[in-house]
């Protein structure tokens, strides 16, 4: 926007989430062959999906009466989750799942000290603002940003196939005079900071995508975290603890296991409820399964104060 005022941001993988409950009942009732076929079918197109430079995929158990499955997809563009979304509606396996909700967002990453810093850059120039010659200066300094070693290979990572995956859509807060983005800019920025140092001190122990979803959904941003540590893990947003499904509800299991197939690492989810229309204090993140394992985890979304740039 190059306002002083608006941070910039870089976008990245446009996301897809989906959440599907699971006729189990009709899935065991199909012969072993066709339930292997249609495993088959779906195994062969996550293995699609999943490959190339271009998209990612990936499916994940959800714990709880409010849901069954999870998919995500990454794709470059909107055509990409369109044909990934329209690929996974053809499989024999559809059937027997049922649509409860999704979420469309495009991965971003805020740049709320590099914005200062670019204007500051630019005046120190003695460009005048807006002039082409300072637009076209600003735009090669915000790319540089993407072309940064710490910043790019964050647009285009992969779906990590990690053990645990927590997910949940949020708001800024906008109360009265609990107000974001009624804060000045410098506010805003130092808050930004604090915030970032304590994320950084979870490095290496979990991973975390910021996608923005501002006039593609109903909140505003999603979040993603997935732990890299396999026993308990706790933060605060995300507590995971271990546990075994019974035997005899392994049908959705091995489903998910071929949706990610031929991997010894596994996700697993918690989403908003029914991503419905209402305060994210109302926000109960859901716990999930493992598609291979039965790992359960669970999640608590609070109100949060936090940029998407962290």
């Amino acid at each position: 926007m190059r306002d002083p005022n608006v941070p910039e941001s870089l976008e990245g993988w446009w996301i897809l989430h989906r959440m599907f409950s699971f006729d189990r009942r009709s899935w065991d009732a199909l012969p072993e062959k066709r339930r292997s076929k249609y495993a088959s079918h779906a195994s062969d197109l996550f293995e699609h999906l999943q490959s190339g430079k271009d998209g990612d995929a990936s499916c994940a158990q959800l714990i709880g009466h409010k849901g069954d499955l999870m998919l995500t997809h990454y794709a470059r563009n909107f055509d990409g989750l369109a044909y990934a979304q329209t690929l996974v509606d053809k499989l024999e396996v559809r059937e027997y799942l049922q649509p409860l909700g999704s979420y469309v967002s495009v991965l971003e990453l805020g740049l709320y000290e590099a914005t200062a810093k670019i204007h500051e850059e630019l005046r120190s120039r003695g460009l005048a603002a807006h002039a082409p010659e300072w637009i076209a200066a600003f735009d090669e300094l915000v790319r540089k940003q993407a072309e940064s070693t710490h910043v790019g290979p964050r647009l285009w990572a992969k779906i990590p196939r990690r053990r645990y995956v927590c997910f949940y859509p949020m708001n800024k807060k906008r109360e009265g005079n609990d107000n974001w983005f009624a804060l000045p800019f410098d506010v805003r920025a130092k808050m930004m900071v604090e915030h970032g140092k304590v994320g950084r001190s979870y490095h290496g122990l979990v991973t975390q995508v910021i996608s923005g979803s501002i006039g593609f959904d109903d909140y505003e941003w999603g979040v993603i975290f997935t732990p890299t540590i396999r026993s308990s893990s706790r933060n605060s947003s995300t507590r995971c603890a271990s546990t075994r499904p019974a035997r005899d509800s392994a049908s959705l299991v091995r489903f998910g296991a071929a949706c990610n197939s031929h991997r010894t690492n596994c996700a697993c989810s918690s989403t908003e409820t029914r991503f419905r229309r209402s305060s994210p204090r109302d926000s109960a993140a859901r716990s999930g399964a493992c598609d291979r394992g039965g790992v359960a985890g669970s999640g608590r979304h609070a109100r949060c104060g936090a940029d998407a740039a962290a």
